[in-house]
């Protein structure tokens, strides 16, 4: 069968014993059914210091957009770390967004047209190391007090959750 180039969405491709997973083209259709394709890039996922609450904002019409362009970023946080934590925040608010909300995920679609090719790399490695990392922020969100955390953890040199 070869070797595999494209499972589910994800893309993959290699580079001297390296593998690259990327959604390029689902990060791109995602961009294009949204018609956030033509606007400006953002550098960064999420506005620096925010605190979205559920209190933030009209309630949205259509709320089924807002379903669907947040699964979709949950999918994409499969080959993106970098946004996991941003699609976690807007990931509380599935029952009742509202435009506040919404302006989030259109930060997030932003971000995504900058950083349109970015890709997973997994590299061999010569050491067998087991590395983890964590964050937490106690009792940020502004209507219930709860805390959020979140971790990396490494094996080798290759990020695998």
């Amino acid at each position: 069968m070869g070797r595999l180039s494209c499972f589910l969405g994800i893309e993959v491709s290699y580079h001297e014993g390296s593998i690259h997973l990327s959604q390029t083209k689902y990060t791109s259709d995602l961009l294009h059914r949204t018609t956030i394709f033509n606007t400006k890039a953002v550098k960064t996922p999420g506005i620096v210091g925010q605190n979205l609450s559920k209190f933030d904002g009209a309630p949205m019409e259509e709320v089924i957009q807002y379903r669907s362009v947040v699964g979709a970023f949950q999918y994409l946080t499969i080959t993106r770390p970098d946004i996991a934590f941003v699609v976690h925040k807007v990931c509380q608010f599935m029952q009742q967004p509202t435009t506040a909300h919404w302006l989030s995920v259109k930060t997030i679609l932003r971000y995504l047209k900058g950083t349109l090719h970015n890709e997973l790399l997994l590299r061999p490695s010569n050491h067998l190391t087991v590395e983890g990392f964590t964050d937490v922020n106690w009792g940020a969100q502004p209507d219930d007090r709860q805390s959020a955390s979140g971790y990396l953890v490494y094996l080798r040199d290759n990020l695998v959750s």
